[in-house]
């Protein structure tokens, strides 16, 4: 709806917000207001409601707000938080008592072995822990700005759209599909994150093993491994997604000045006031945006996850000392071996830094 404009002698006022008065005395009454005697009265809800959330890809103008969110995710949220919560990084539980069982193997120097009675058996432990890993999902940057009091929503003005077409007078705005909305008052349009993580390990040498009686017959002679020890090379842990909770939605834009928010648009909102004409987004509850234009309004990513882990080859050497009477040495042994193993998924640990928000869509 274009501005109307009352006025006398020629003298025209912007009456969006509506403001009507007498001698000269103009009243703001949007949303509507109406009074005798000095005392107004609002009568239906302002159209642009304030503390309304938009983003932007540069400063925006008055009367909108710059919010200082930096580096962080809008969490959906049925009321603003105080504080942030989570963080972009985060570590696993220790893995404990994980083994791995050797194989039938024989000495190099095949020629004088005859038989080969011995399984190597032994346990190996790969207890291990995680360095802090940066969990961030793919995400582009935005400037959040709140309105003021602010007649209209400009062009430059990003929101979310869960319909299933745009509506009249909006477009799809600019933005990489498929990344997370990130709060950012330093500047916009950056991108970043990553929809998998891995974790890994240098090689580590296990101290100690009791390592089984191995027995040969070499020229009648038994012979045992003995001076045992091994390395191996500690198994990268599978890729794991990175994508926390999160909803599908369009991000729109008016293509002119716009005095109407239509129904289906989503906006989040400071404080935890729910304007007249809006409802509480539920299925925004506890969810990031996740920008796409294909699939609007699914839902999917996870606040927690584990990892799992499996190596089939290693290395075991040894040495075979004769048991017999001149005590010679054969070669080194080796055999490969499988092991596996997983962390289990820690609470909220793929939950990037985010700050609840109020998140209501348009009626």
């Amino acid at each position: 709806m274009p501005p109307i404009y009352v006025g006398v002698s020629g003298e025209w006022k912007d009456l969006l917000s509506i403001n009507l008065g007498i001698g000269g005395a103009f009243k703001a009454v949007t949303g509507g207001h109406i009074g005798v005697g000095g005392a107004w009265k609002r009568i239906f809800p302002r159209a642009i409601p304030r503390n309304m959330i938009a983003l932007f890809a540069s400063a925006p103008d008055s009367p909108w707000d710059a919010l200082s969110y930096t580096d962080i995710f809008p969490l959906g949220a049925e009321a603003e938080g105080d504080e942030d919560l989570y963080s972009h990084t985060h570590t696993h539980d220790t893995v404990t008592n994980v083994f791995g069982n050797g194989t039938t193997y024989a000495a190099d120097t095949a020629a004088t072995v005859q038989t080969v009675l011995g399984v190597h058996s032994t346990g190996h432990n790969y207890d291990h822990s995680h360095s802090a890993t940066d969990h961030q999902p793919p995400w582009q940057s935005w400037r959040a700005a709140a309105a003021n009091g602010a007649p209209s929503i400009p062009t430059t003005a990003k929101l979310f759209y869960s319909g299933s077409s745009i509506p009249d007078g909006w477009a799809r705005a600019t933005y990489t599909a498929d990344s997370y909305v990130k709060l950012d008052s330093s500047g916009a349009g950056a991108t970043g994150g990553s929809a998998t993580h891995t974790h890994s390990h240098p090689n580590a040498t296990a101290t100690s093993m009791a390592v089984n009686r191995q027995k040969w017959v070499l020229a009648g002679k038994e012979h045992h491994a003995a001076n045992a020890s091994h390395t191996h090379t500690v198994p990268d842990h599978d890729a794991t997604n990175n994508e926390p909770p999160y909803v599908i939605l369009d991000m729109v834009s008016p293509t002119s000045e716009a005095f109407v928010i239509p129904s289906g648009i989503v906006a989040f909102f400071i404080g935890s006031f729910v304007p007249i004409g809006w409802s509480v987004y539920s299925t925004a509850l506890g969810r990031f945006i996740k920008l796409n234009n294909v699939g609007v309004e699914g839902t999917g990513g996870s606040a927690s996850h584990g990892h799992t882990f499996s190596k089939t080859s290693g290395t075991y050497y040894g040495t075979v000392r004769k048991a017999g009477d001149d005590g010679s040495t054969a070669s080194y042994i080796n055999h490969s071996h499988p092991v596996s193993g997983d962390h289990a998924a820690v609470d909220n640990n793929s939950m990037p830094l985010a700050r609840g928000l109020l998140i209501c869509k348009k009626d």
